[in-house]
């Protein structure tokens, strides 16, 4: 790396952070000399410079990853030129000035240290590596280091630490063993460090994930972070004043002290992808400034959509920005709560339970919307909470209806467009489909309902001193999912209490109803295989060496609805108790979720689909059926129609395509955009040449959008709105 002119560590990347451990595997490793030596790569960015088109002799380059290993090279080689003795320092001053120094110009004597550090340790790392003069190349004064204790690993001074360790350990070797380190450091077909020169076009982060296997990644933080400064240096020459805004912005926030670090850095699962909390507060500011489109781009593309973001930008813009993610960067850290196996929640932390509801959920999409909507509010308490209710009655109807969470993404997006949008698509799913759907659930909803209602239960009555709670209970169906050697004898039952004479509908029914919300508690203990799936009695009661139910029955949902209101009055459970506790439960999270009137309608019968005793039901994820559709009477008496309105508006589009062309049909200003360009979502419609229908809206928006595209190509087409049975 002798060619390159200079190093040049951005001020604003983390401090120099290696400890005696490091320095001492390191020395040791290189003190072997029969053996090749590889300490990984370091990656290069080169610097706009006019004087400088390829990496050369001028080359100007920004140390993008591998600061640690470059200074600990540079300290360690002088602390070995250091212990020479006066013949070998001779020997050694022009390697020593290529290597560690360089001129601005050949013809000038000064010499200028290569590697400009960052500015916290630049003035430790100029004492160490000192200057050129006729006489040579100055050391530092050892009385400056004799004090550091160089095992201390929260020193401020880590570069002086580095250099009194190597020093001390190297001054009593022999000048051979001395000489063998240095000409083995700097032997050009030794290849101890591969470097990646990367140009300005060339993507930072992928390039690093793929070079490093050891999973050490360049953060999108650490990328954007770089970008945002070295854009405002461009901008300001004046080192100190940019200096002085990171300090009092980003590293106030990101980088302040270990607590910050460590907040920061600490990672989340999304989907099979960990990302830390910085990159996913990088990637809720991109939405929410619509910088980042979920639908085309992911979280790989952040570092460079921020790159061009703040490209058409002026100084006071790009501050301007910078200031906005330090606002979400605060509000991020003080209301997204750390979940934990630790963690208490109450009914009455809205936001936490928010946070909590779609932790379970897997589901980060809203994460945007939520900030978005703590910074507009932060001084209206009462909009604020309303609008946060409105997303959690989004969330959890859909959950209960069974409805697909794979157009979130863009929910997320018109959400902050249109605030009122959460709370009209919660009351799309009507009181009698949540009955409905508490009738179906799978045990990770059913645990997660169940804790929030016993939860709201405590927070409303007086007779309970606890009101937090561990998210740490057990699911357990009160007749067994397997209930076919113990309940065998228990009449079939309707929901109306009356017998069912044919055998195998009521094993049909009873495989349907052990899944219902109404036949699932939450205790604080495991029961037993033998206990879980015996009769009614011993489970609740357990034998004298099993526990039963009764022993793990810590909340008001198993004590007061089963054991007290059934097991204790002599009562069998039975389908007509599962669906009489389905109703009351349903009751309740109407009340906790409620979107205005919390009527429903209470069936006579289940109608349950077909399954046979061996093939317990199981519920189908489906999305929700549009209750309209529309048709369309063309002048020629021809109609274009279909039971889903989504097909007949993209029959009507390629027929526009077919008559005017695509460009005037997908790409015209005049009327609403019906299009978009590919990729296409799973669920669209291609139309041609990479375009799909937004199919996105209701039947009402997609009638209002057609009619204008009829109006402007003066089209005597009409209309009509079908409500479907």
């Amino acid at each position: 790396m002798g060619e390159i002119q200079t190093f040049e560590i951005p001020f604003f990347q983390r401090a120099y952070v290696w400890k005696k451990d490091n320095w001492a595997e390191l020395l040791e490793d290189l003190k072997n000399v029969n053996r090749r030596h590889f300490l990984g790569s370091i990656i290069l960015k080169k610097i706009n410079d006019p004087s400088a088109s390829v990496f050369g002799a001028t080359t100007r380059v920004s140390v993008i990853d591998g600061q640690q290993r470059l200074t600990t090279l540079s300290i360690l080689i002088k602390a070995i030129f250091d212990c020479f003795d006066e013949a070998t320092k001779a020997n050694t001053l022009d390697a020593m000035k290529s290597t560690l120094f360089y001129k601005k110009k050949k013809t000038e004597s000064a010499y200028h240290i290569k590697v400009k550090h960052s500015k916290i340790d630049r003035p430790d790392f100029e004492k160490v590596i000192g200057s050129v003069s006729a006489t040579g190349i100055s050391s530092i004064d050892y009385s400056e280091v004799k004090n550091l204790d160089v095992a201390d690993d929260n020193s401020n001074h880590r570069i002086l630490c580095c250099y009194k360790f190597f020093y001390d350990e190297l001054k009593d070797c022999s000048q051979n063993t001395l000489s063998d380190i240095f000409n083995g450091l700097l032997d050009e077909e030794n290849k101890m460090i591969v470097v990646i020169a990367l140009d300005d076009d060339d993507h930072e982060q992928q390039i690093f994930d793929t070079i490093n296997s050891a999973g050490v990644r360049l953060t999108s933080t650490d990328i954007v972070k770089n970008a945002l400064f070295q854009k405002l240096m461009e901008y300001d020459k004046d080192e100190e004043s940019v200096y002085e805004f990171y300090t009092n912005t980003w590293d106030k926030v990101f980088s302040v002290d270990d607590d910050a670090q460590s907040y920061w850095s600490k990672k989340k699962t999304v989907g099979r992808i960990q990302r830390d909390n910085s990159e996913m507060l990088l990637q809720a500011v991109a939405i929410i400034e619509e910088i980042f489109d979920p639908s085309e781009h992911t979280l790989t593309d952040i570092p460079d959509l921020y790159k061009k973001y703040i490209s058409t930008r002026n100084e006071v813009e790009v501050k301007g920005f910078i200031n906005k993610i330090i606002d979400y960067a605060k509000i991020y850290r003080n209301h997204v709560p750390e979940m934990s196996k630790t963690t208490h929640y109450s009914y009455n932390e809205d936001v936490k339970r928010l946070f909590h509801i779609l932790d379970v959920l897997g589901l980060t999409t809203f994460t945007p919307y939520i900030l978005f909507l703590l910074k507009k509010y932060e001084k209206d308490q009462d909009t604020l909470l309303a609008r946060l209710k409105d997303l959690e009655n989004f969330v959890i109807r859909r959950m209960i209806h069974h409805e697909s969470t794979q157009g979130y993404n863009k929910n997320c997006l018109d959400f902050i467009k249109n605030e009122e949008k959460a709370g009209e698509m919660a009351a799309l799913i009507t009181n009698d489909e949540i009955l409905e759907g508490l009738s179906k659930i799978n045990n990770r909803e059913a645990t997660l309902l169940l804790f929030w209602v016993e939860l709201n239960r405590r927070s409303q009555s007086p007779m309970y001193d606890v009101k937090e709670l561990l998210y740490e209970y057990t699911l357990e169906h009160i007749m067994p999912q397997k209930w076919e050697e113990h309940w065998s004898n228990l009449p079939y039952v309707n929901i109306n209490g009356s017998l069912i004479a044919d055998a195998d509908e009521g094993k049909r029914k009873r495989y349907f109803m052990v899944y219902s919300l109404g036949n699932m508690t939450l205790l604080n203990g495991k029961l037993n295989a033998a206990i879980r799936n015996n009769e009614f009695k011993v489970k609740m009661e357990g034998t004298p060496k099993r526990k039963g139910v009764k022993n793990f029955a810590s909340l008001n949902i198993t004590k007061e609805d089963i054991i007290q209101n059934i097991y204790e009055k002599g009562i069998d459970w039975n389908e007509r108790r599962i669906y009489e506790r389905q109703v009351h439960l349903t009751k309740e999270i109407l009340e906790m979720w409620s979107t205005g009137s919390n009527d429903f309608t209470i069936p006579d019968s289940i109608n349950v689909a077909p399954n046979t005793p061996t093939d317990p039901f199981k519920r189908a994820v489906q999305k929700k059926k549009t209750s309209s559709t529309m048709r369309i009477i063309k002048d020629d008496g021809a109609i274009i129609a279909n039971e889903n309105a989504v097909e007949v508006l993209t029959a009507a589009m390629k027929e526009l395509i077919g008559i005017y062309g695509l460009d005037k049909v997908c790409k015209n200003p005049s009327v609403p955009s019906l299009t978009k360009k590919g990729p296409f979502p799973q669920s669209s419609k291609p139309i041609g040449n990479g375009y799909y229908v937004n199919t996105c809206n209701s039947t009402n928006d997609k009638i209002k959008a057609l009619k204008k595209y009829f109006e402007h190509f003066k089209l005597n087409w009409r209309i009509e709105k079908v409500e479907k049975a």
